[in-house]
């Protein structure tokens, strides 16, 4: 017997007996011979898979092993939606909006970090101009940090109400948190009496703000891993621009602030800016160019220098503004290509702007599609410039398309990721393939319409 590698067979030999498996071929079942004779396998063959486009998105294989797979891309996909609608939702809320009714006059500072530095131009400042700026680290405020706490632990403060002084630059604000151990309310746990304190201190000034934070120590929780068993803390910082205001926070009656550890305040610290080759220490984070005709401000560690250009003109709103349509053009074509994983709602509450204000966004030469979709037309530009009033109103006003838009984003991003999943079932081939001709058709409507 030759080798099995060479003649495709294999063989076993012992005590007289020979046994061969034959393959006859890639697609014939292993044919097992024996002196007493010859015997097909029993087993049957599975089908040859399809492997066209159309063929792997129809056969899902088992059942099963098909459900699973598609609730990993949909978890895959609802990522995607939300990292589309924050970058949607940014882009909205850094639009550089000119100052009066005329762009065309405008002179405008643009970042290309703006979540590192922004800047401001006056009218008079130099144009075009441009600037590099690196951040080495933005200007901090003052930052308490609590003592960390088990959250699933009793309190064992006096029960009833315990008072502080907040003090914001030199203003006195006295706070009253209510504290259950043993009286009518029952006993507070750990968790529950940090989240009363840190509303309690939330609601005397804006420029102080506490949040409840995790912190790395195990406490030993019910769930290992979990929020049970994780440790939390209060955080009280100062907000606003550069070092924020200054503030303190000390007993009155009962000990919250000794018994969390907050009256120990780490002092802020300027802004470390490299500009014009040189570093600088800025108490506020904010400097100053071109006499005093451009204004910037340090909000976070840039990568490497940031370039700051100024330009005059209706460039950058308009750029701005095309840069809004794309990215919700991407977004609503997204939804449609992965509309099978997704709930419709998430779509219509996306393109429902659109709908609303069709009419209005043709009178600026928009052009709002039965998809959804926002196409620019030829005289777009020349309405931004010589219309811009009304423009601004139908885009930007109250009821303005992007204006809502940004208020059906923010409720998205406000909901669990997975609030718009649609659920999964297992799906036939037949209407696998009826998904497969109604996204191909979406696709070449897209395309006839021109927004591909």
């Amino acid at each position: 017997m030759g080798d099995p590698a060479q003649d495709g067979t294999g063989a076993a030999k012992g005590r007289g007996v020979s046994i061969t498996v034959k393959y006859q071929g890639l697609k014939d079942q292993p044919l097992l011979v024996t002196p007493t004779g010859r015997h097909p396998s029993t087993r049957e063959l599975e089908p040859t898979p399809n492997l066209t486009a159309g063929g792997i998105y129809i056969s899902g294989g088992s059942g099963q092993l098909s459900l699973s797979l598609r609730q990993s891309e949909q978890d895959r996909v609802m990522d995607e939606v939300r990292r589309r609608v924050d970058s949607l939702a940014l882009a909205i809320d850094r639009l550089p909006l000119p100052r009066g009714q005329w762009p065309g006059v405008e002179v405008t500072a643009l970042s290309d970090q703006p979540g590192a530095v922004s800047a401001e131009a006056t009218t008079n400042a130099s144009s075009p101009a441009r600037y590099g700026v690196q951040v080495q680290w933005p200007a901090q405020g003052q930052t308490v940090l609590g003592d960390p706490q088990n959250p699933i632990a009793l309190t064992d403060l006096n029960d009833g109400v315990h008072s502080f002084n907040l003090t914001i630059d030199g203003e006195t604000h006295l706070v009253e948190v209510r504290v259950n151990n043993g009286g009518n309310g029952g006993v507070d746990d750990q968790e529950a009496l940090l989240g009363r304190l840190a509303r309690a201190i939330n609601t005397v000034d804006s420029r102080v703000l506490a949040t409840v934070e995790e912190v790395g120590r195990d406490y030993g929780g019910l769930n290992p891993g979990s929020r049970l068993g994780r440790g939390l803390r209060l955080r009280v910082e100062s907000t606003g621009a550069g070092q924020g205001a200054e503030f303190s926070l000390a007993d009155v009656e009962g000990s919250l602030v000794e018994a969390y550890g907050l009256s120990q305040v780490a002092p802020g610290s300027p802004a470390r800016v490299r500009l014009g080759g040189a570093l600088q220490d800025l108490p506020q984070g904010q400097a100053s160019l071109d006499q005093g005709q451009v204004s910037l401000q340090a909000l976070n560690r840039s990568d490497g220098e940031a370039s700051l250009s100024v330009e005059s003109g209706a460039g950058p709103i308009t750029r701005a503004l095309r840069d809004v349509f794309r990215q919700y053009n991407d977004l609503v074509g997204y939804l449609d290509l992965q509309a099978d994983l997704l709930r419709p709602s998430l779509k219509d509450r996306v393109t429902r702007p659109s709908e609303d204000q069709a009419r209005a966004l043709g009178q600026i030469d928009l052009r709002a599609s039965l998809q959804g979709r926002i196409k620019e037309l030829a005289g777009f530009a020349d309405q931004v410039v010589a219309n811009y009033a009304e423009v601004s109103q139908t885009l930007l006003g109250g009821n303005g398309w992007a204006t809502t838009l940004r208020e059906k984003l923010r409720q998205i991003q406000e909901m669990e990721k997975d609030a718009f999943a649609a659920e999964l079932v297992e799906v036939s081939p037949r209407e696998h393939f009826r998904r497969v001709q109604l996204t191909l058709e979406q696709v070449r409507n897209s395309i006839v319409e021109g927004y591909y």
